[in-house]
Formats: C-alpha cells, structure tokens, sequence
C-alpha cells in the first residue's frame, strides 16, 4: 500500500514537471497543443516543395475522418523536424481554421518574432496570408492564438500532389523536408 502512494506520488510529479516544461527548453519536447504567437507572411514556393498559391485546398484529415479547407503555413527552423507536413487546427477567437506547416521561417524577422514567442513560451507560426484572412485576424502584426496538431499529411499523399511544384514532385527539397 505505501509502496503504491509513494510510486503514485512520483508519477504525479513527473507528470507536473513535463507539463510546465517551456517550450523553447532544449531538454522538452515539442508539446502539441498550447499558445501560439502567429505573424503574417506572403511568399510563392514553400521549402516543402510546394506552391503556396495553390493553397487553401481540401485534405483528408484522420482525426476527423473527413476532408478539411486546408491552408499553408510556416514554423520556426527549430521546429521544422517535428512539425513538417503537420496540419494544425487554429483558434482565434471563436473562428477555426487549419493549417498545413509546407514552409521555415527562417529570415530576421522571425529571429526576432521568435526571441518574442520564447518570452510568451508560445510556439511562433508564420500564416500566409489566406490562412491569416480565413481567421479573420485583421491587419497583419503579431497575435496570441490557440493550436493543436490533428495529424499530418506527407509528401507521399495524394492531396499534396495537388500543391506541389514539379521539382517539389520530383523530390528537390531541402533534406530536412524530405
């Protein structure tokens, strides 16, 4: 029985601990839901190998099991290796829309816009701009939203064929996006 609360307690501790992890903690992990500190950008082709022009397009989406409008976005570089070709559900307000991550911030701008969403221990997201519009955002700056991963749809599916520039097609991305 002691054995029992001792080992309860414990796990209620470790529990505790990685919850408050912030996000930027080189020892944490990606966490999948939370805040996210969203910035405005307009571009054509996306790392991924896709043309962001083509956006928003409807892709299946497991959680659901039905197709969602999907729109392009972008995450910091850092985060590139876990967030590649997810789909992220983001909520302003009472608006909801979805994200595919196809592109890295990676220019001075989004140093900055990241050294900001590291002191908010928020995730930076770079919306193009159809995504920005679809939540209603107003002028583009910086906003506080919500996100959380509902799945993800690789290169190797059919809805991103659609998207995709014929290099993107053929395989010529950046390794990290492969």
């Amino acid at each position: 029985m002691m054995f029992r609360r001792v080992l309860k307690s414990i796990s209620l501790l470790v529990c505790a601990a990685t919850l408050c992890a912030p996000l930027h903690d080189a020892a944490a992990k990606y966490i999948p839901r939370g805040k996210a500190l969203v910035t405005h950008f307009t571009g054509s082709v996306g790392a991924g190998g896709v043309a962001l022009k083509r956006y928003p397009t409807a892709m299946w989406i497991p959680r659901f099991q039905k197709k969602k409008r999907v729109y392009p976005g972008a995450v910091y570089t850092s985060f590139v290796s876990q967030l590649k070709y997810s789909v992220l559900e983001l909520k302003a307000g009472s608006k909801r829309s979805y994200v595919h991550i196809v592109d890295e911030c990676a220019d001075g701008d989004c140093h900055k816009n990241n050294r900001q969403a590291k002191k908010k221990n928020a995730l930076l997201i770079d919306l193009y701009r159809s995504a920005w519009r679809s939540l209603g955002l107003g002028k583009p700056g910086i906003k506080m939203i919500r996100y959380r991963k509902v799945g993800t749809v690789t290169r190797k599916n059919r809805a991103m064929w659609c998207v995709m520039t014929p290099d993107g097609r053929k395989g010529y991305v950046p390794r990290r996006w492969k």
